[in-house]
């Protein structure tokens, strides 16, 4: 199979999880906005379904991601009090240990930063679905540059520049992966001899 063709199955997959997941939710999960509309917005229309469809899916994909992110902070904390328990030659040793439990969840922090970021790509890919979707479904949204959604799921336009929390931000803990964390408190832990 050419690099073509391997492009192309993992785009098919990636849309085929995107439409699995929006098949999924019903009415009853849906996730309002929380962005309550001042006086500049200017609402033009009630989202479709299918956008808070599209909504939900983006906070539930950002909610994983942020679970896991927990999970992965959880597990480089325990690391970091095992590590502080040992010796330096210890340390050494099950660095050395290729099925040691330190290096075992190094690899499990590492898995779970990959998945982090995958969440964090397929919202990114949902958010942008569904900005399009809100200006192709309603045209009077088209010319304008500053639109969101309200928590009432109303789609607005907006004049004002400096309006940031249109209700559709994106807020994942950032910074270094965990797995580059551990890895640099490591190479500290085990350089000072």
């Amino acid at each position: 199979m050419n690099q073509g063709n391997s492009s192309t199955a993992t785009t098919v997959e990636v849309l085929a999880e995107l439409t699995t997941r929006l098949a999924a939710i019903t009415l009853e999960q849906f996730i309002a906005p929380e962005y309550t509309c001042k006086k500049k917005d200017h609402i033009v229309v009630i989202a479709s379904d299918t956008l808070k469809r599209l909504y939900t899916l983006r906070k539930m994909l950002v909610h994983e991601a942020e679970t896991l992110s927990k999970i992965g902070i959880g597990l480089a904390a325990k690391c970091m009090d095992e590590l502080s328990k040992k010796s330096k030659d210890a340390i050494r040793k099950e660095l050395a240990t290729p099925e040691s439990p330190l290096l075992q969840n190094q690899a499990e922090m590492e898995k779970l930063a990959g998945q982090v970021e995958a969440l964090k790509s397929l919202a990114n890919v949902v958010n942008e679905i569904f900005w399009l979707d809100a200006r192709r479904q309603n045209p009077e949204l088209t010319t304008k540059h500053h639109i969101g959604i309200s928590k009432d799921w109303g789609l607005f336009w907006c004049e004002d520049e400096d309006n940031d929390d249109f209700g559709i931000r994106i807020k994942i803990f950032s910074g270094a992966p965990l797995a580059d964390a551990l890895s640099e408190m490591l190479d500290r832990t085990s350089t000072r001899q």
